[in-house]
């Protein structure tokens, strides 16, 4: 293996290495946004405002929050599809000796497990949410505690 195809390795694992800080930091920024979101529906529903005005706050809280769902799991699925892609480039270079014995197997297409676990978590925020503004209506609304 010569100078330039190690060099060309280090690079690649460094982008890896990126891409995962990256993925983890738009898993905080998410869950920043629905901390943010959850207090305040917490400011909100404990305001004395009338009812209608509660509902509506609660609602465009949810709002946020899903749009926010939305695009930080979007982005952290495609920050690791990113990472596979370079961990394939990795995987069809001859790198035995410098990193395994042997080369590995590719990897699958489509999403990881890590993804799908993800997508799985954005699909429960959503509903999640959907049951936070449908409770905050039956509550303020029909009186129902």
């Amino acid at each position: 293996m010569c100078e330039k195809d190690t060099v060309l390795i280090d690079q690649l694992f460094q982008m890896v290495r990126k891409q995962d800080d990256l993925t983890h930091k738009w898993i905080a920024t998410l869950l920043a946004v629905h901390g943010g979101a959850a207090t305040g529906v917490g400011f909100v529903w404990s305001s004395d405002s009338s009812s209608i005005t509660v509902v509506l706050g609660i609602c465009v809280l949810a709002i946020v929050a899903t749009i926010g769902t939305y695009v930080c799991c979007s982005a952290a699925i495609g920050e690791m599809r990113w990472q596979g892609t370079y961990i394939s480039y990795i995987r069809k270079m001859d790198v035995r000796g410098v990193v395994y014995e042997g080369v590995p197997e590719p990897i699958p297409t489509g999403m990881g497990r890590e993804a799908k676990l993800i997508s799985r978590a954005g699909i429960v925020l959503y509903l999640l949410w959907g049951g936070i503004v449908a409770g905050s209506v039956l509550l303020k609304f029909f009186g129902l505690k």
